[in-house]
């Protein structure tokens, strides 16, 4: 085919995998391309690209000697995305957790996108259920809202939210009794333009 023979010679690869008709099958597959090595190495995703904020402020929230502990005690995610697309970013947001903080999967299913998954960390048991919103169909396909929860011992959340006018974003968190903190920022430059900017500025692996 002439797809391999191009990627062969390029010196980076971009694809945007929210135009994945099968994402779980794809990102599979895509998974084992980068695996291999060589061009495929250096593929960048502007879906990826996109997530960049979200990783950013979920590590922020974190970030802080009252909260960093509650990092290590999550044991719920709830991930919403925008209807009319499918649920890319929600997965590779989900794969980013599981990376970072070394969960597990045991299980995933789900249809006509909405999707639970089971992970383990140790004896801790943490489930994740993807599932799209009517109320975001402007934004479809895109990760709307995440909420990170613990609902053992002292319980809290965390959120991370469009606000309606989709230029800002909301973050929230409350641990036991204590009020809830919030904050809003606004969100970065999402053009396409920029995000290709963004990719070829950098390195074959994106390590955050």
């Amino acid at each position: 085919p002439l797809f391999p023979r191009l990627a062969a010679i390029a010196d980076r690869v971009l694809i945007d995998s929210m135009t994945f008709p099968e994402p779980i099958v794809d990102l599979e597959r895509l998974a084992r391309l980068v695996a291999d090595g060589g061009r495929w190495s250096g593929v960048g995703d502007f879906t990826w690209g996109r997530l960049t904020p979200w990783r950013q402020w979920t590590a922020r929230l974190f970030d802080m000697s009252d909260t960093r502990s509650a990092l290590h005690r999550l044991d719920r995610v709830e991930l919403v995305y925008g209807a009319g697309g499918t649920p890319v970013e929600a997965l590779l947001y989900m794969g980013w957790l599981m990376n970072r903080l070394k969960w597990e999967p045991t299980a995933l299913f789900g249809d006509l996108g909405a999707w639970t998954a089971r992970l383990r960390h140790g004896s801790r048991r943490i489930e994740v259920d993807i599932r799209p919103s009517d109320a975001c169909a402007d934004v479809k396909g895109e990760l709307a809202r995440v909420r990170l929860s613990v609902t053992r011992g002292e319980t809290g959340y965390f959120d991370i939210e469009w606000c309606e006018d989709r230029t800002l974003i909301r973050t929230e968190y409350r641990l036991g009794d204590a009020p809830p903190v919030e904050h809003v920022s606004r969100m970065g430059n999402r053009s396409p333009g920029h995000l290709l900017a963004e990719e070829l500025r950098l390195i074959p692996r994106d390590s955050l």
